[in-house]
């Protein structure tokens, strides 16, 4: 974690909502600090319950996988004046200062979760996140959320916008200061927004602001994002209608419950064209199901997100994988990135860490008949790996070892 100094000067604004302002900070770049417009005393209270229970940060690598907040924020001046080049303190100088926010980790060259399941923006932006890196994308999305009831907090507002995603399909989950939150004591702070489409049936049309949200409720938004991530960016109630009169909007589906997969079909609506649910592995239709059908009259009986884990690491497991040549290139690319291959033992098995963090047992390096053909087919997957992605952090490794591999030939 980086460190953090007493007094930190706020350098640039990054983003600006409807609570506050996102500010980068000088000489810092793992850091930035959200000013609120207006904070209150339920603020201050409540981040700093989140900075005295912090959830278990569910992924390896030191990845960020929960954007939680690393301290508190003063200013002498009130928040709505505070902007870029003023001096922050993590602490309280003297009891004349306002408080205006919280320090957090930044995450860095992350997509939002939006662009990696829809079709035509995955396309354009991260072509390579197959099948599995989706599978992948949704287990972990399942671990941190799981990670979070178990400290036992609420999000609340599960969408896609408070989701990050990096090409290694690790997920970093962000605006954790609209979380719902429980003192010890039992005071609840509770989380006041939320999007529709994400929203239980039986907490649609609400008022939120005076709602405890449960557990139940997080585990419908997440059966959506899953669904979405499965199934080319479809929402689970979108259908065809063949009823009489106006077609129900999404939200009024979802308060009927008009899930359109459920069989035998009791309501006038079918899956739309594209995917179907015959496409996905029986464990995780089943969990589907439970979610939005069963869990329609039965919340509690919704899949939970370690149950979601449980059966999406499974399918990731059984997935098929590439053939031929694209089966190794990229397995070839990363062990010689990462030095864990010397190129005088090809018939060997070899132990590596994939771009999802899994270890995995490459076999059939032995297909790989001479050692000139595993030098041009590691020069080949290097080039291929630094165009591809320009952002790792091994790009330097890897140049070195073109360089080597060219220079010298193989040992």
């Amino acid at each position: 974690m980086p460190q953090l100094e007493k007094k930190m000067q706020l350098e640039e604004k990054i983003k600006s909502g409807g609570e506050g302002i996102i500010y980068t900070i000088t000489g810092n770049s793992d850091l930035v600090v959200k000013v609120y417009k207006d904070p209150n005393r339920g603020y201050e209270n409540k981040l700093r319950c989140m900075l005295d229970n912090p959830p278990v940060n569910s992924n390896t690598n030191k990845h960020i996988s929960i954007a939680w907040p690393q301290g508190l924020a003063y200013s002498h001046k009130p928040p709505s004046e505070v902007t870029e080049g003023d001096t922050i303190s993590l602490q309280q100088d003297n009891k004349a200062d306002h408080f205006i926010g919280y320090v957090m980790l930044r995450v860095h060259d992350s997509l939002h979760l939006l662009t990696v399941y829809n079709p035509r923006l995955r396309a354009k932006h991260c072509p390579d996140f197959t099948g599995p890196y989706l599978c992948q994308t949704a287990c972990n999305i399942a671990l941190v959320m799981a990670a979070l009831h178990d400290k036992g907090y609420c999000i609340g507002d599960v969408n896609s916008q408070n989701i990050l995603v990096t090409r290694t399909a690790l997920v970093t989950f962000i605006d954790t200061d609209s979380f719902q939150v429980t003192e010890p004591g039992g005071t609840v702070y509770r989380c006041q927004v939320g999007k529709p489409d994400y929203t239980a049936p039986e907490i649609m049309g609400k008022d939120l602001k005076g709602l405890d949200r449960t557990e139940a409720h997080d585990n419908f938004g997440l059966g959506v994002l899953i669904f979405q991530l499965l199934m080319e960016g479809s929402h689970p109630f979108r259908s065809k209608w063949l009823g009489t009169g106006e077609k129900p909007s999404l939200t009024e589906s979802i308060r009927q419950g008009l899930f359109p997969y459920n069989q035998p079909q009791s309501f006038p609506v079918e899956p739309p064209q594209g995917k179907t649910l015959d496409d996905l592995p029986r464990d995780v239709v089943a969990l589907m199901e439970s979610c939005f059908i069963r869990g329609h009259d039965y919340p509690d009986e919704r899949p939970s997100a370690r149950d979601w884990a449980n059966a999406l690491s499974e399918a990731e497991k059984q997935s098929p994988k590439p053939s031929g040549a694209k089966r190794w290139w990229p397995a070839v690319a990363v062990v010689l990135v990462l030095g864990f291959l010397t190129l005088g033992g090809l018939g060997g098995w070899y132990v590596f860490q994939d771009r999802r963090n899994n270890e995995v047992v490459l076999e059939d390096l032995k297909e790989l008949e001479t050692f000139e053909k595993a030098r041009d087919a590691g020069l080949q997957a290097l080039k291929a790996y630094i165009e591809q992605y320009p952002n790792s952090p091994y790009i330097s490794r890897a140049k070195d070892m073109i360089q080597t591999l060219e220079e010298q030939g193989v040992d």
